[in-house]
């Protein structure tokens, strides 16, 4: 420590600090230095035998994620859960069954445990039955077995329960069937006749042997009409053709020996042209009948 000229041994001591000129460039050079070498080591292996960093697997730690909103955690479970090979099956309550059309017999006897009916054509369910006197209750007690006969029923109750459930509700029918003693309510038989007793069948006139004589004498055909087509039933035929069948219809229903009498006077009524491809004076049906079939279509 010194003093100046201009102090006095009592005045505070200055403090005259000096720098060696050399020492603020040699630091700089010494730093420059160390990042030449730096950069040069970072372009070779610094140590021998060091690992790759760009090879090093560094372990790493699960970081638990923040909580996720109700709607995105749902969406991502359907995203993520997969669907099973087949959706499981729900079962539905069973609801009782009403009975409001012939058509629901089958799910009746579905409900009640009886035989199932064959998959087949045509076999619906007969219609209502009323009883009324208009009506041919024959054609219903054969509609029924019908529908029994085709949908294969053996239990005598499923027998019962087709016909009952067809019987309209209000009608002459259903108020004789509630009405009807159990006893006769066992078998599909026991219903069978006293369903016959009830409404039996209607007794047929059948036609006398005039009756035939008449029609079949009263059949004939125009000399305009040979040669023609017509169509029976959407078949298209010969009009002396459908002649001899409509003949022959009546001959077999009054029988041939008792109508064999007219097989001239039959005759007679025909066309010239047919007289003359046909043999007079025969007294057999059959063989006037295949006189008409084999006539040559070329002479008429």
């Amino acid at each position: 420590m010194t003093t100046t000229a201009n102090s006095s041994p009592l005045d505070t001591p200055e403090i005259v600090t000096r720098t060696l000129d050399g020492t603020t460039s040699d630091t700089r050079d010494y730093k420059a230095d160390l990042e030449d070498n730096q950069e040069e080591n970072n372009d070779h292996d610094s140590l021998l035998g060091a690992p790759n960093p760009d090879t090093v697997i560094w372990p790493t730690e699960e970081v638990p994620s923040p909580p996720l909103d109700p709607s995105e955690r749902i969406q991502r479970s359907i995203h993520k859960t997969p669907l099973p090979a087949s959706l499981p099956s729900i079962s539905t309550p069973t609801k009782p069954l009403v009975l409001r059309s012939p058509t629901a017999l089958p799910s009746l006897l579905k409900s009640l445990q009886l035989p199932q009916p064959r998959k087949m054509n045509n076999n619906s369910a007969p219609g209502w039955f009323h009883g009324k006197s208009d009506k041919n209750a024959q054609n219903f007690l054969k509609e029924v077995d019908r529908y029994i006969v085709l949908n294969d029923l053996k239990n005598e109750a499923a027998k019962i329960v087709v016909f009952s459930m067809l019987l309209s509700s209000g009608s002459v029918a259903d108020l004789w069937w509630t009405k009807l003693d159990s006893t006769k309510k066992t078998t599909w038989a026991d219903v069978q006749i006293t369903f016959n007793s009830r409404w039996p069948a209607i007794t047929i006139a059948e036609k006398m042997s005039l009756d035939y004589q008449w029609e079949i004498l009263a059949l004939h055909i125009d000399e305009e009409e040979l040669g023609t087509q017509i169509t029976v039933a959407g078949v298209p035929t010969w009009a002396h053709l459908h002649f001899r069948v409509k003949l022959q219809q009546l001959i077999s229903e009054a029988g041939q020996n008792e109508t064999a009498g007219l097989v001239h006077q039959v005759r007679e009524n025909l066309p010239m042209v047919i007289k003359e491809l046909t043999t007079p004076g025969l007294a057999d049906w059959t063989k006037f009948l295949e006189e008409i079939d084999t006539i040559d279509m070329n002479k008429l």
